[in-house]
Parts: structure tokens; sequence; C-alpha cells
């Protein structure tokens, strides 16, 4: 869209003459002259012709800003203006002006008197107070915000402009443009190079494209990677809605209807547990008084699978809801976050809980707490006192540049970072490792037994052994591999099923899913065997029946390496090999054995055709956190050496 610029002077020099400009943009000019004139009686203002797309205005208003202090005073208005255009021409490539739009600039001088006849325009205070709080740490897009309008009770779309230009002047929120372009070189004898940059999911140059616009009529950007929340463009707005809806004396209600925050015996946790609570609140504490903060610290709680992590927020939460603070748990998968609103909702009945994802009917509510998939952190801007990540991890948080940029912004500059992990990340397994990173490990289950440590077994490749629909050995040297798959694998699940526990097989591609299943089928024909990946409609039903033992054998690939909890269970990694199943992988796999008080001692097998390093680590990496356990006294006595 197309708005106006213009320039208000704010300050007077030694001889009473202004000299100090302030620049604007403006949706409606109206609203801007009613401030102005009426409410700040300023005499007039310079308001550019034609209006610009808006990307274009607000970075005129950064340049001007830039000299804002030079003296004009012994000027004229004439001179003035014409050096103002001089100098927007001057740096005209920085924001990408059109010829077109060159040739017309001028300046115009308003007065008071051109506007005598026009309405004023009055904003309800209740509804201006209403559509605030809605606002409020939120990052909206034009649409969202007419949708905010809209649920509060505006039924005409035509009333948003002069709605966010009051809020503009007044200061109550910030606009910028969903895309910014500018001008950049390393050195002076390099070409310019355009720098361009999505504000809402910080985006850059490969994810940009341009094309002619229907509401600025130009050249206009617009961003690719976070297009499928709204269409993110050089000419469209990005509305920042400032403060926190945090209210003491809310937060002093809630404090009166939950038990002190030092209080760890009521979540029932284990002494592990404890100790790692105790050491994150301390954390969380330290850094509300720690003022010399340049920006949000970060504290890992590194615990192993199954250690009950989600238990361990709790008290986290209810120390910051205490403190009257807003609270983000956000997990990277709607499944997640559909499984923890009722724990939560549970744990904490007074609190109002909003539950975000693709599709939520909680879209613009507000609350205490939050629980939402990573990609709605897009919508919040410096909102949250303190943000838990959960499974910082995995996909598609891990190594998402957009994700983690809007992690960032959504949190207050005072604000703190909590992430969960049973598999951080290597870079930040190396700040641990060099002090850099304040954490805490809690190294084994709450049932106090020890891991079970995966073994290697000797296994062909599945891409020598699986053709298209069928499981096949007579292409190979034949008896030996034969060999090594009926004694290897099918040995060792008749003795899972004799003890009576059930499997889960984990493969590397979908493409082998099934006819493994086939095969295991024609070997064990008394058992039901099922397969499901990402593209299998029926995948929710096949977990829960697999969790009620319907089903004895699901072989799955790691779209179930997380968040899937089933008692008496074995786990077999076929392809341990493959490039598929990094360290984090593995370990999440070989996490779903032994989580089970009743049967903590499930068996875990690495099938491969060759020892990996990710394999290695893994089970390196197991072996130190059992040690670790026993180091602090944590396991069962019959497990102490």
């Amino acid at each position: 869209m197309k708005v106006h610029l213009y320039a208000v002077n704010h300050s007077m020099d030694q001889d009473g003459k202004r000299n100090f400009w302030r620049w604007y943009v403006s949706f409606e000019m109206q609203v801007d002259a009613q401030y102005w004139f009426r409410q700040r009686n300023h005499p007039y203002i310079v308001v550019l012709k034609p209006k610009l797309p808006l990307g274009i205005a607000l970075e005129y208003c950064k340049i001007f800003h830039s000299f804002a202090r030079l003296k004009y005073s012994n000027q004229d208005s004439k001179q003035l203006t014409q050096k103002w255009v001089r100098f927007m021409l001057l740096h005209q490539e920085h924001v990408q002006l059109s010829e077109n739009l060159q040739k017309q600039l001028s300046f115009k001088f308003v007065q008071a008197v051109q506007y005598k006849n026009h309405a004023d325009f009055n904003m309800n205070s209740k509804m201006e107070s209403k559509i605030i709080q809605s606002i409020q740490g939120r990052e909206l897009l034009q649409a969202e915000f007419i949708h905010v309008l809209k649920r509060l009770g505006y039924t005409t779309e035509d009333q948003w402009t002069a709605i966010i230009q009051h809020l503009y002047l007044t200061g109550q929120i910030e606009i910028k443009s969903g895309v910014t372009m500018n001008q950049k070189k390393s050195f002076p004898w390099l070409q310019q190079q355009k720098e361009m940059t999505c504000h809402r999911c910080g985006s850059g140059r490969e994810y940009m494209y341009e094309t002619l616009c229907l509401f600025c009529e130009e050249n206009c950007l617009y961003c690719e990677h976070c297009i499928t929340m709204g269409k993110s463009r050089y000419c469209t707005p990005l509305i920042q809605g400032k403060g926190s809806s945090s209210s003491h004396m809310q937060s002093q209600v809630l404090m009166n209807k939950m038990h002190p925050s030092s209080d760890l015996k009521h979540w029932n946790l284990s002494q592990p547990q404890i100790e790692a609570v105790r050491t994150a609140s301390a954390f969380l504490n330290e850094m509300k008084h720690n003022i010399t903060a340049t920006k949000p610290p970060h504290f890992l709680i590194w615990a192993v699978t199954g250690a009950g992590k989600t238990e361990m927020i709790f008290p986290l939460i209810q120390q910051e809801i205490n403190n009257g603070h807003q609270v983000m748990l956000a997990t990277p998968r709607k499944d997640v976050v559909l499984e923890l609103q009722p724990r939560l909702q549970k744990a904490f009945p007074h609190l109002q809980i909003v539950t975000l994802y693709g599709g939520s009917p909680q879209k613009w509510e507000e609350g205490n707490l939050f629980i939402a998939t990573t990609h709605q952190l897009l919508r919040f801007w410096q909102k949250f006192d303190c943000i838990i990540i959960d499974e910082l991890d995995a996909f598609p948080f891990h190594n998402n540049g957009m994700l983690q940029y809007a992690a960032m912004k959504a949190c207050k500059p005072q604000g703190r970072y909590i992430m969960l992990s049973a598999t951080p990340p290597a870079q930040m397994v190396k700040l641990i490792e060099q002090g850099q990173l304040p954490h805490v490990k809690v190294p084994v289950r709450y049932h106090r037994h020890p891991l079970p440590i995966p073994q290697r077994v000797s296994f062909p490749s599945l891409h020598h052994i699986c053709s298209n629909d069928q499981i096949e050995f007579t292409s190979l040297k034949g008896p030996i591999n034969k060999f090594r798959v009926e004694k290897g694998l099918l040995q060792r699940i008749r003795d899972t099923m004799k003890k009576e526990a059930i499997c889960f097989i984990f493969l590397p591609k979908i493409k082998y899913i099934n006819p493994f299943v086939q095969y295991l089928r024609t070997k064990c024909k008394d058992v039901n065997v099922q397969g499901v990946s990402s593209i299998d409609k029926q995948r929710e039903l096949k977990v829960q029946a697999f969790r009620n033992r319907e089903i004895q054998i699901l072989v799955t690939t790691t779209i179930l390496e997380r968040g899937v909890t089933v008692p008496n269970t074995d786990v077999y990694i076929i392809d341990a090999d493959s490039n598929m199943f990094d360290e984090a992988a593995l370990v999440q796999m070989a996490g779903r054995a032994g989580r089970s008080a009743q049967y903590p001692d499930g068996k875990v097998y690495f099938f491969s055709n060759e020892k990996t390093k990710s394999q290695v680590v893994t089970m390196k990496q197991i072996k130190q956190m059992n040690t670790l356990a026993e180091q602090k006294g944590y396991l069962k006595e019959e497990y102490s050496r």
C-alpha cells in the first residue's frame, strides 16, 4: 500500500526558530492533522507528494532521521524543500525509488486551516484499551490486524487506517514494512548490493521474490519463506503492539490460588528432578535481577529420554506466573501441543491457557500461559518474559533459522529462555564444554534404572535385501546373508515375543516399510505386524493400537522417534548406519525402550552393516549418562558398584 511521508518541526534554536524535524508516515492524514494542529498546536506540517509505498516511506524516515540535527534555520521554505528533494534523490538507490516517482517528488506546507472543515477522529477509550490489550506483544500483518478489529466489534474495514494511525502517533504500536530493502557495499570500490530481510521471519535474499504489486503499483518484494502465514511485502505494514499484558493484580490473585513456588513436594518429583528444578529456578531468579544482560540469557535442561522433562517445567512455570510474568511453552509439533494442553490445565486449573497451532480457535486470545507450535512464534514480538522451548533439537525447529529468529523476537529483551533436550545439538554441547551455557543434566529416569545400552548386530543393508515389493535373498551371496537375517533379527524378535514384550522397528525410509512388514508377517504368522509412516492416514489409530498392545510389532520411521511411550518395548533400528540416522535420532529411538518402572530393562539393537560414528557416539553418550547417574547416587542400589 501507499502512504504519506511528512515532517514536523519539533525544536527551536537560540533565536526561537524551529530547526529539528521529525519524520512520520501516515495511513490517514486527517488523523495526523487533528493530532498535530489541535492536540499539539503545531502551525504546519510538510507533506511529500505523491504517496510512497510503505517500505520506501519508512526507509526515508530512517535516512532523514540520521541527519535530523542538521541546521535549516537559515533557509527559507523553498530552499529547504528543494534540499530535501535532492537529498531523497541522492539516496534513492537505498530504497529503490522508481523513475516515475523520482520525477514527481515535491513538498507542500500544510496548515491547520486546510483541515478546519474535516470531522475529527474520536477513539472510544474503552475500545482503544481493548485493541491495545489484544495486540500487545503481537506482530500482525494488515489482514490480521483487521481481523482483530472485527473480533472486537468493528464491522467495517475502512476504519483500520484511522485506528492504526492514532495508535502509531500515540506511541502504542510500532510500524515496520513486512520486508526491508536497502543497498549495502562492503568496500568503496565494490558495486552496491541489495540487502533484503523479512522483518517477520528474518529470511534474506534467497527467499525474496519481486513482482508488480497491485497494492503499491510498483515492483515490490515479498517473502516466500513465511508465506503460509500471510504474505509479508515491502509495502505491507507489520504492526507491533508494545508493552505487556501481565498484570500485578492478576498475578496476586493467581498467587493466592497456587502453591508457593518453593513447594516442590506438591509436584511429586524425584530427587534428580528436584535438583534440576532448583538449579533452573536459581537461574531464573538470578537473571531477573541481572540488568546488565544485553540479550535474553539461555538455560538448558539436558535430560535423558523418559526423565520427565514436562514435569520439571511445572514448578518453573508456576514461579514465573507468581512473579506476574507471561510464559510461552513452544514445541515443534502440533500433536505435542494438543497432548500438553490437558496436562497443563490440570496442573494449573486457575490459569488462562492459550493453545496455538495451525487452525487454532484461540488464535487471538490472551492468557498467562501459552502453548504453541514454534511456527506460531512468528506472530509475537517482545511479548514473553520466559520462553520454554521443548525438543529444541527436533524437526522443524532444529537448524531452522526462521523459527529460531521467531523465538528470539518473541522474548522480551529482559526475558529468559529455558531449553529442553535429551540430545542437544553439537554447537550447544560445545558451548557447555566451554562454560558458556548455563545448564543442568538429569542423567536418569524417574524409576532410577540405568538407560538400556544399545547392542550392535551385524546385518546386511536394506538396500541389498529389499526390492520394491518384497524382501528377497536370492540375488545376494545367498546363504550367508539369509543366515544373518534369520539368526540376527528373527531370533531376537522371537525372544521379545516370548517375554511378552512388543517391538518398535525403525527403518530409514518409507519405501522399505511395506516390504519389511510383508516379510515379517510370513515369518511371524501369529503376531500382528503393522507399518506406519507420515503419509499413513491411519497413523494415529495404529499408534493407539500399539499402545493398547493390539499390535505387537510396529514398523515405522523416525516419525515416531519422539513422544510415544509404550511399556515393555524392545527397539530394533535397522540400517542404523544410514545417514538418515544421526546421533540425536539414534538416542531418541533408543529412548523408546525401558521407560516404564515395571519394565525398565528393554532391549535396544543397532542392526547395521557398518559401525558408524553416530552409533559409537550414541552408545558413548548413553554410557556417560549412566556413569553420571551412578556418581550422583541416583541409581538404585543394585546398580551401584
